[in-house]
């Protein structure tokens, strides 16, 4: 009581300054769409592997930013009969979650991933014994205002301010200027407090903060995000009337946003209040509702582009309007009624462009109110002017083949062409401060064309965004490059060479832009229209995340299904059986910040070295009929703003393999097969053996096969194969003799050697001494294959002195060498 006493009596000499939250934190509703219960978020935790514990009065959650993991039912399981109601959690030094409950305290077993009644005692701080401590220390901050309200959540951030919860609002307060800003919930901010009744504030590992309010909705709070977008899509009776933005101009009062189809909204700039200008029948009104161009003169009279309405004027102050329409008759009037671009001349006119298959340009001048036309149609083919800029000295005009040049002072008009002629493609174009134009095209990317040396440069990684056309540009002062387009807004940062892609997860109206429909307002914001609203960007608040995510598995998936291991995922090694070859991972990360738009890659060593890189939408790593192995998963994640993670998270997995292929059946199975290989080569032994004598007997029958078969045919009588039989007989008795010849045959046979040698000749063609010849070389080959006499051996027994002639003889009738011979056919 005294503490709060003194704490009052200093507050009140505390000159305290209250505002309005319209800017600063942006709260990302992380809660499922419509909460997790119509009761308040109690608590939230962030547990050291990175997960977000979300309790609520009637239920536990665990959330790894996509999912929400419900754990009710972990409870009810232990008693169903019981009425189960959860109070509070907390962390032990060790990392230990404890949740306590009215059936006691509980605490996370992630093994079995469920919940161990605790019989130790665990102390679980509540607001008021937090706020008791801190007060204690800091007792000379708190505002009258915020000393006499019940306070329901509190937290000291890293940068010292404090952030009190209550019922009707959060108040963040900064003790060091002694200010303090008031948050609530506004239905048409989609980044404000979810709702205003606040339960609970809770900081992270990375130092950000969790918000739990009423109707069980929760916040996700990023320090170092700043409002760098502000976006307002049509909300009935209180912004803009129509979704698709075409134009802006600014006076010193107002924002004029023209629409494609609803007329112009003028916003003011002090109160925010939209009031609307539409077509009417009145003659004193838009000409059309399709608005294309607007531009404020110094008088800060409106001048009005639209599609089929020609020009139009407005005043203001008086609330007149002023029509300047095609007279067929007149040729200083405006050529045609549908304009694409009006741009400024200075203080005299108007340069106007035309949505027409013609390069043409009119110059509208303020003190004659007539036009002068500009026509430099080339060529057989016709192209739409696409945009316009007025340079210092230059008006740049462009269609998608050529650039051109208008000398402002001389009037006359060049066309500047890339040195290669490539087809560009060219769409809209921006002037930054050096004078350079930055070009977007269609299919191209981004172009530079540096207007000192006239050299054009394309950067075609814009691309990788799937981004086909480029509709509008523009150079911001910090010398950055913003690009609405058909695929989000894009950012390009000149000195990193880098482009950055928001979409409606960063804040912006969508993800397709409005050709044409940018400005840069007087205190340089970016100002771009497209089909959902338009967006505000402030350059000098863009902010980049320089968080390395870690990557968390949430779960391990097999057959596609969630199972539980009985181990805790990615910190022991994962045994698979032969069937649970078709496995996975859910791949989540501790980046909260837009967790939409995290990226990851992931392998498995052992089963393909590549890294597959997936976004958010495919955050699962499958693989299917992986064989029995040893492997390694690894993956890395990068956060919202394309920073990857320098470490992966590693998991081993081996997968072992059917009974069938485990080493005990491999060894029955190498002992059949010894087996039948014993019985193969038995029966191959057997086959080599028969193929021999196949080929000795073959070789044996040769010489009757060449001799005397075909003798047979030519002997006449029993008497001349008789004659043959001993001739045969005589030779082959003495083979081994070096000197058989025909004198000695003649001899054994009892007749002269003119009859002998002419009856052999008559009965087998040959010549005595060509079948002496023949018949040695056939026992030769036949020694060869049926003994391992050495080559001399068998010369010597089939009577032939010299071995080279014996050699060339061999090759001679059988087509090989001696030794190839003996090598091929010897068993």
């Amino acid at each position: 009581m005294r503490n709060a006493v003194l704490l009052l009596l200093f507050v009140l000499l505390l000159p305290f300054t209250a505002m309005q939250a319209t800017e600063g934190y942006r709260f990302r509703t992380m809660s499922p769409e419509g909460g997790f219960s119509y009761d308040g978020v109690v608590s939230v935790m962030q547990d050291n592997d990175g997960f977000i514990w979300v309790l609520i009065e009637e239920g536990l959650y665990r959330f790894d930013g996509y999912q929400y993991k419900e754990y009710y039912t972990r409870f009810t399981s232990f008693n169903p009969t019981k009425e189960w109601l959860f109070q509070n959690m907390t962390l032990d030094d060790s990392g230990q979650l404890f949740v306590r409950t009215n059936n006691g305290v509980y605490c996370y077993d992630e093994i079995s991933d469920t919940f161990l009644l605790w019989e130790q005692d665990v102390r679980i701080h509540g607001t008021e014994e937090l706020r008791k401590e801190w007060i204690d220390k800091n007792k000379d901050w708190l505002p009258q205002e915020i000393l006499k309200r019940t306070l329901r959540a509190f937290c000291v951030d890293k940068n010292g301010n404090c952030w009190l919860g209550y019922r009707d609002g959060l108040y963040v307060v900064n003790p060091v200027t002694k200010t303090y800003t008031r948050y609530v919930h506004d239905e048409a901010d989609a980044y404000s407090l979810p709702n205003s009744n606040v339960w609970t504030i809770q900081e992270d590992r990375q130092k950000n903060l969790w918000i739990g309010t009423y109707s069980g909705m929760m916040a996700y709070v990023n320090l170092d995000e700043k409002r760098a977008f502000g976006t307002f899509y049509p909300i009935l009776d209180k912004t803009l009337n129509y979704p698709v933005i075409s134009a802006f101009a600014e006076d010193r009062q107002s924002w004029w946003v023209g629409t494609e189809g609803g007329g112009i909204n003028r916003m003011n700039k002090r109160t925010g209040q939209f009031t609307y200008f539409t077509y009417s029948e009145n003659q004193n009104s838009l000409s059309a509702n399709m608005i294309k161009s607007m531009v404020v003169d110094k008088n800060q009279n409106l001048w009005i582009a639209t599609f089929t309405g020609g020009l139009d004027s407005y005043n203001p102050k008086t609330n007149q309007f002023q029509h300047f329409k095609n007279e067929p008759k007149n040729p200083k009037s405006i050529l045609f009624n549908n304009l694409r671009k009006i741009v400024l001349a200075g203080d005299s006119g108007l340069w106007v462009s035309y949505q027409k298959r013609k390069e043409i340009v009119s110059y509208f001048s303020f003190q004659t109110q007539t036009f002068t036309h500009y026509d430099f149609t080339t060529g057989d083919q016709n192209y739409y002017l696409f945009d316009m800029v007025r340079g210092e000295k230059q008006l740049w005009l462009l269609n998608s083949k050529n650039l051109y040049r208008m000398d402002l002072k001389t009037r006359k008009i060049e066309v500047v062409q890339p040195k290669d002629t490539l087809f560009m493609n060219f769409f809209t174009a921006s002037l930054d401060d050096s004078g350079n134009l930055w070009l977007g095209t269609i299919g191209n990317g981004l172009v530079k064309y540096d207007t000192k040396t006239s050299d054009f440069t394309l950067y075609k990684d814009i691309l990788k965004y799937n981004i086909t056309a480029i509709y509008s540009i523009c150079c911001s002062n910090n010398g950055s490059i913003w690009m609405g387009t058909d695929n989000g807004l894009i950012g390009y940062n000149i000195e990193k060479n880098a482009f950055v892609r928001y979409d409606e997860k960063d804040g912006t109206q969508g993800r397709v832009y409005y050709p044409f429909a940018v400005t840069k307002s007087a205190e340089g914001k970016l100002y771009f229209g497209g089909t959902r609203g338009f967006t505000v960007v402030d350059p000098l608040q863009i902010t980049y995340n320089i968080h390395q995510p870690r990557v968390l598995l949430s779960a391990f998936l097999i057959d596609n299904k969630p199972m539980r291991l009985g181990q805790k995922i990615g910190k022991t090694e994962i045994w698979l059986n032969h069937n649970q070859a078709n496995f996975g991972f859910q791949l989540s990360s501790d980046n909260y910040l837009m967790p939409g738009k995290t990226q990851f890659k992931y392998r498995l060593k052992g089963y393909d070295e590549h890294w597959i890189e997936i976004d958010a939408s495919g955050r699962t790593a499958l693989y299917a009929q992986v064989p029995a192995g040893n492997y390694t998963f690894e993956a890395f994640a990068a956060n919202n703003d394309g920073v990857w993670s320098n470490t992966p998270s590693v998991v081993k997995i081996h997968v072992k393999p059917a009974p069938w292929l485990s080493w005990w059946a491999y060894v029955i199975y190498s002992l059949i097969v010894l087996g039948i290989l014993s019985v193969i080569v038995n029966l191959y032994l057997k086959m080599v053996e028969k193929n021999k004598n196949e080929e000795l007997h073959k070789i044996q029958m040769c010489f009757y096969k060449d001799y005397f078969v075909n003798v047979a045919d030519t002997a006449s009588s029993e008497r001349d194969k008789k004659f043959l039989e001993d001739f045969v007989k005589i030779v082959e008795s003495n083979i081994q003799e070096p000197k058989l010849d025909v004198k000695f045959i003649a001899y054994e046979m009892s007749m002269s050697r003119s009859t002998l040698y002419n009856k052999i000749k008559a009965l087998t063609g040959k010549s005595i001494i060509e079948f002496i010849l023949h018949q040695r070389l056939r026992k030769a080959a036949n020694l060869m294959i049926e003994t391992n006499l050495t080559m001399r051996q068998i010369i010597n027994e089939i009577g032939i002195e010299s071995q080279s002639y014996f050699s060339n003889a061999f090759k001679k009738e059988f087509g090989e060498t001696p030794t190839s011979f003996a090598s091929n056919h010897k068993g």
